[in-house]
């Protein structure tokens, strides 16, 4: 079980060295394995490439990357794009931006949504529903804090409420496809002179593992096609420096390691409201007096598959960040967490949803979905 380093060497502080670089004040410690004296140049870009673990790296070892891996960080608790993403956006732990999964239980709404592409589980939150994104995204973002910068999404998502909202004063660059990624990032250097921080945001290797799985030739092809581009990318440019990094790993999953709760009825009979978080950390929201009910349950019949653990006791320990656990962090991750382990995964199905097993999958505490990359070039 691998559990964050807020301390000094997660993603987290590394947002802090960034902030420090700018002149910025930051709450945290700076990385420790990348001082903000290191960072000098006239351009600081970090490239981040979801899914992207440091054990992909480490085993790709005649790759471009791999000869620039200065080390690895652990990413945030869960380990899942939308509270590492909203990190880096922010500079500050999911125990204070409060964004706690892909998944996560909205108070305000009474219902479960998807706070990265603002969804409910079935569809749009705007559905007669009057309520404003910036209720959710409350925290600042350090696009504000560093006056000249730059966020580079892809083009289908760039106005996305989330995007909007943490984009802060930064301007927005969409792109096509990965030829299109780098050509921006390189027109911004190119066509601005003054000092700058951009931040590179690529999806596709995330999307392929969970399809495919990290251990696919689909992986591998994207990930030789990604490295070889950035190998040519950094040949033509200068006075900048370049962080590679990722906001999770990923784990293989095997399909009959899937626990599906409506299998589970006796769970179901507990649960107050559908299962949120991650499918390798699920937040359970239990029924007044079905406490004891769950907990016996959980330690006879799936022990094998999962730890049990009360949802302020992690808070309490930090899981989540080092601030101490807010009302409204109590209220996003529910009574229990069920942190799986090995590959497995857990969830559960409601009417009008489809299943289907995706092969990788992340949110956990195993090394590979928490470790990810740190790859410093310097131009």
């Amino acid at each position: 079980m691998i559990l964050p380093n807020y301390k000094d060497g997660s993603i987290l502080n590394l947002m802090s060295t960034i902030q420090t670089n700018f002149g910025q004040k930051s709450e945290y410690n700076n990385l420790k394995e990348l001082s903000s004296d290191e960072l000098k140049s006239n351009s600081i870009i970090i490239f981040t490439i979801d899914g992207l673990g440091h054990d992909y790296v480490e085993n790709n070892k005649k790759s471009f990357l791999f000869k620039n891996l200065r080390g690895k960080m652990t990413t945030v608790f869960p380990s899942s794009t939308a509270p590492a993403v909203t990190t880096f956006f922010t500079g500050v732990s999911p125990a204070k931006h409060n964004i706690m999964g892909w998944y996560m239980y909205a108070k305000e709404i009474g219902t479960i949504i998807l706070p990265f592409p603002y969804l409910t589980r079935l569809g749009r939150i705007s559905a007669g529903i009057k309520l404003d994104a910036r209720d959710f995204f409350t925290q600042s973002t350090i696009f504000d804090k560093i006056k000249n910068s730059y966020i580079v999404v892809p083009e289908d998502v760039i106005n996305m409420d989330y995007n909007k909202i943490l984009k802060g004063k930064a301007k927005k660059i969409g792109y096509k496809g990965m030829n299109d990624f780098i050509r921006k990032i390189k027109n911004i250097l190119e066509k601005d002179k003054k000092r700058k921080f951009i931040y590179a945001y690529y999806p596709d290797f995330d999307m392929v593992c969970h399809i495919y799985g990290k251990k696919s030739r689909h992986a591998a092809k994207l990930f030789k096609k990604l490295d070889k581009k950035l190998d040519s990318f950094t040949k033509k440019i200068k006075d900048t420096s370049i962080i590679v990094t990722s906001d999770h790993g990923h784990i293989d999953t095997d399909e009959k390691k899937t626990i599906i709760l409506n299998k589970h009825p006796e769970i179901l009979e507990c649960l107050e409201r559908p299962l949120s978080g991650e499918p390798r950390a699920a937040y359970c929201y239990i029924k007044i007096g079905k406490e004891k009910k769950f907990e016996k349950y959980i330690g006879s019949k799936l022990s094998h598959a999962c730890e049990l653990y009360r949802s302020r006791e992690l808070a309490n320990r930090r899981w989540f960040g080092p601030e101490k656990p807010s009302k409204k962090l109590l209220e996003r991750i529910g009574d229990y967490v069920l942190v799986m382990k090995e590959n497995y995964i857990i969830k559960d199905i409601i009417i009008g949803e489809v299943d289907r097993h995706l092969i990788g999958n992340h949110g956990g505490t195993s090394a590979e979905e928490m470790f990810v990359p740190l790859i410093v070039i310097k131009k």
